[in-house]
C-alpha cells in the first residue's frame, strides 16, 4: 500500500478545514457513498477492488471536469422496477437515493467503468479513487440539491464539492487503514472474505447496472 502510515497524518492536517466526521454532514456523505457502491449495512463488505483490466480502461478524464460536468442529471433513464429485498434502509434514507444511485451507476457505465467500487490498495489521488470519488462528490451534491439529504440536520455552512471531496479522502484514508490491520488478523480475514462472498450473491439480487 502505497501510503500505510500515513493516513493519521494526512487526515489530521485536512481536519483544519473539514467538519469533525461525526457531524451529520460527514455521516451523510459517507452513508451516500456506502449506499452508491453497495455497501447497505454492516452485514455487507466492502466491494472488491478493480481489477487491472478494468483499471487500464479507466478514462483519462481530471476530477475537476468530472465535478463540473453535471449533463447526467439531465438524463431521462426509465425507472426501473425495485425488487423486494429484506435489506431495511437507516430511517435517514430516504427513497430518492435509489433514483441517485441509478443516475451514478448510469454515469460509470458511461466512463466503461463497470464496477462501482474503490480501489482500496491506493490513495484517494490515484487515478481510479480520484475519478470515482469525483462522481460521488458530484452526485452527492445534486442530491443534496433535491432534498435527499434533509432528514440528516445539516449545518448550512457545510457544503461544496471541495469540502464533500475531503470528506471522502479522509474516509477512503481512514477506511483502508482499518481494512489493513483487518487484513493482518487472521480470524478477522476470514470473516471479511466470507462477507464479500454474502455480498456478490447478494449484489445479483439488486437492481442491474444499465447501459447508457
Amino acid at each position: 500500500m502505497e501510503w500505510k502510515g500515513s493516513a493519521k497524518k494526512q487526515n489530521k492536517t485536512v481536519s483544519e478545514w473539514l467538519p469533525d466526521h461525526n457531524t451529520p454532514y460527514c455521516e451523510s456523505v459517507t452513508d451516500f457513498i456506502k449506499y452508491l457502491i453497495g455497501w447497505i449495512n454492516k452485514e455487507t463488505s466492502d466491494p472488491c477492488s478493480p481489477t487491472l483490466v478494468e483499471i487500464s480502461k479507466l478514462p483519462q478524464e481530471s476530477p475537476s471536469v468530472i465535478l463540473d460536468d453535471t449533463q447526467i442529471f439531465q438524463s431521462n433513464l426509465e425507472p426501473e422496477a425495485i425488487l423486494e429485498t429484506n435489506t431495511k434502509l437507516p430511517p435517514q434514507q430516504k427513497a430518492s437515493w435509489f433514483q441517485n444511485r441509478q443516475l451514478f451507476l448510469h454515469e460509470l457505465a458511461s466512463f466503461g467503468i463497470s464496477s462501482a467500487t474503490l480501489d482500496w490498495k491506493h490513495s484517494p489521488e490515484s487515478p481510479w479513487n480520484s475519478v470515482l470519488l469525483a462522481c460521488v462528490a458530484k452526485h452527492y451534491e445534486w442530491a443534496k440539491s433535491q432534498g435527499a439529504f434533509s432528514m440528516y440536520p445539516i449545518n448550512i455552512e457545510h457544503t461544496s464539492k471541495l469540502m464533500c471531496l475531503g470528506t471522502l479522502e479522509r474516509w477512503l484514508r481512514g477506511h483502508t487503514d482499518e481494512m489493513c490491520r483487518t487484513l493482518k488478523n487472521p480470524h478477522l480475514n476470514s470473516i471479511h472474505k466470507k462477507l464479500q462472498q454474502q455480498r456478490s450473491v447478494s449484489l445479483q439480487r439488486m437492481i442491474p447496472i444499465t447501459s447508457p
